[in-house]
Parts: structure tokens; sequence; C-alpha cells
């Protein structure tokens, strides 16, 4: 009776093992299956969406190629092709780059699952724009993170350069018109910080003026300056500064100046170091004028020309000024696009040398707004 027993434990053990081994295999070749189901529908160039018999609950939210990382066009921000089953999800940029702090202050992370994008909106001062690297995880809360290089696509040169000169005609005898200041206004994709900036005379009225204000320029690395003329002979100047940015871009601007011996009339601009204009709002830019004691002219204001040329900016303008000011409006001088430009206004009266002051308005919109969009 005993061994009747044992002999149908035994037996019943066996089929339980069979079974198993059975339902076993059966799974195996399940999943084998599954994987070759998925290979096949893959699309383009996109990572396969694994199934969730291979996926933890992470893997399965998220799966990012690595090699498709790049900078947008305006390097504001960077995106990858993923595979997600989620349809869109802002994230703290530090649960999937461990090295978020080179993304910058502000930097926004979001996953479209619709475009199948991750988009890294850069924040300010964000280093990888020189560095170019990322530590990504493979998912979140993935201890397995891999270095990843943020390409750049192709583009054009966003380097561009601007130069002011604080006035354009400066009386030989006076003292207190013998300083000259000089301002170079750089934009560029990458930080200012890393470029290399420096300085030539491109004309002179005589060689001994043009190696004396040569010497001057020769040491100056910053983008700005203020010097003595009280040196230089009478005549026109001017002036080059050229910029080279850590992308090997380079980009270079011109101003001139003269040196006189009779009185212009003296031009700035209220607010002169504050423009700053609201695309769609009006704003006035009203010029101050003054006149030297040795001055030959009428010294009346309705005497008096007045020209506003667009010297530099990120779009053509057609001037419609309004007497002796400068109207920014929908009505007159349209400003369309953000960004920094660079007026030059000329004072005229028959007779005598004419005055002049180059100014730069910052232009902005009213609101900012954060969008998302597939390149």
């Amino acid at each position: 009776m005993l061994k009747t027993h044992s002999l149908a434990i035994l037996l019943v053990c066996g089929i339980i093992a069979v079974c198993t081994t059975i339902y076993l295999v059966k799974i195996s070749k399940q999943v084998i299956l599954l994987e070759n189901d998925t290979r096949q529908s893959c699309e383009n160039d996109l990572p396969c969406n694994l199934t969730s018999t291979t996926l933890t609950k992470s893997e399965e939210e998220l799966f990012i190629d690595t090699s498709s990382f790049k900078f947008t066009d305006n390097a504001k921000s960077i995106t990858a092709l993923i595979k997600t089953n989620l349809s869109s999800k802002i994230f703290e940029c530090s649960e999937l780059i461990l090295n978020e702090s080179v993304l910058g202050k502000g930097a926004k992370c979001l996953l479209n699952g619709e475009t199948n994008r991750l988009i890294i909106e850069l924040g300010s001062d964000a280093s990888i724009l020189k560095m170019g690297g990322l530590s990504v995880r493979k998912h979140f809360s993935s201890s397995i993170v891999e270095i990843v290089t943020v390409k750049w696509g192709k583009r054009k040169n966003e380097l561009t350069v601007s130069l002011t000169a604080d006035r354009s005609h400066i009386l030989k005898d006076k003292a207190r018109s013998s300083l000259l200041h000089l301002e170079a206004f750089v934009s560029s994709v990458v930080p200012a910080s890393s470029s290399e900036v420096s300085w030539k005379v491109i004309k002179a009225p005589s060689n001994s003026a043009f190696e004396t204000l040569k010497a001057s320029l020769s040491t100056i690395t910053d983008s700005s300056i203020t010097m003595r003329v009280s040196n230089l002979d009478i005549g026109v100047y001017t002036v080059q500064v050229s910029v080279r940015n850590s992308k090997s871009e380079s980009a270079s601007a011109t101003t001139s100046f003269e040196i006189i011996d009779g009185a212009a009339p003296i031009v700035s601009i209220q607010n002169q170091k504050d423009l700053k204009f609201i695309i769609g709002n009006l704003y006035i830019i009203s010029p101050i004028i003054s006149f030297p004691k040795d001055y030959k002219g009428s010294a009346k204001m309705d005497k008096l020309k007045f020209t506003y040329t667009l010297e530099s900016g990120p779009a053509k303008l057609d001037i419609i000024q309004k007497g002796d000011l400068l109207v920014l409006s929908n009505d007159y001088t349209y400003i369309p696009t953000e960004g920094e430009y660079v007026f030059k206004l000329t004072v005229q009266e028959e007779g005598v040398p004419d005055g002049s002051v180059t100014f730069k308005v910052t232009a902005t919109s009213l609101a900012k707004r954060i969008v998302f969009e597939p390149l």
C-alpha cells in the first residue's frame, strides 16, 4: 500500500514537473515571439516599443535614442528621439540628467509622446552650449548612465556685432570733449564671455595719426573703450572691432568719428543707456541738443535737420520720424522682431559741422510663452 502511494505521488510530481516545463517553455517562446513581432514593427529611425513582459514600469515609460541629442537652430533648446507610453510629461530635468546644472538656471524638460520627442529648454547661462556633453539616465530612476554628445545641426553664423560711438565729431581743443567712448554689442548663441575681441584702425588722416591710434587700440581686449583723443590730428578716423567665439564664428563692425576745429551741435538721447521697447506699444525717442560757446550756427532748433538711420539690427526697418522725434509704433517706425537695434541720429545745420550720436534700442515681446514644437 505504501509503495502504491509513493508511486502515485511520484507520478503526480512528474506530471507537474512536465507541465511546468511545458508552461515555462511556452512563456519563453511567447516572449521571443513578442520581441520578434516588435522588431518588425519599428518605425523609421525611432526605437521600438518593447513589451511589458520585458520592461519594468520605469523602462516602459521611456526609451531614449541617446545618439539623437542635438541643439535646435536657435540653440535655445535640445531635442532627442524617444518612445514613451505617456502623451506628455513635464518633469524636473534632474530626474533624467545627472549634470543638469549645465542646462542653466530655470531649464525645463518635457516628454512629448505625440511627437516622440524629449525637449529640453535651456535656462540662463547654460554652459552646455560650450561643453556639449550630458550625463543621461537610461530611464527614470535608472542607475545606468550614458554620456551623450549634443550635436550642432547645420546653421547659419549666429554671431553678430555692432559698434557705436557716443559722438561722431570731437572738438580738438576742448578738454571736456577729448574723451571718446566706443561700445561693441555682441549677440551670439554661445556665451559672450568666451568670445575674443580685437580692435584695429581702418582709416586715419595721416600715417602718424594712424600709428598713434593703433598703439592705443592694440592692447584692448574689452568690448568697450573710453579713450583720450586730444593727441589725434584733425580729420576722419575709422576703427573696426572683430569678435570670434568658441564655435570659430567671427564677425566685425566699423564706426567713424572726426576730430574737428569748429564746434558742432552736441547731441544725446534721453535715457540713452536704458532704451527698452515692447513690440506693439508706443515708444518715443527724444533727442537732447546743446550748443558750445563757440558754435557758429544759429543755435535755433527750427534751423536744425534731424535724420534717424538704422545702423544694424535683426530686421530691416522703414523709418518714419515725426520732426526731431523717433516714434516706434505700428503707425510710424514698426519693429517686427525682437533683438537689439542700433540707430544713428544726425543733426545738421548749414555752414557748421554735423553733430550725431548712435544709440541702442532693445525690443522685446510683451509676454514670452514656452511652446514645444517638433523639428
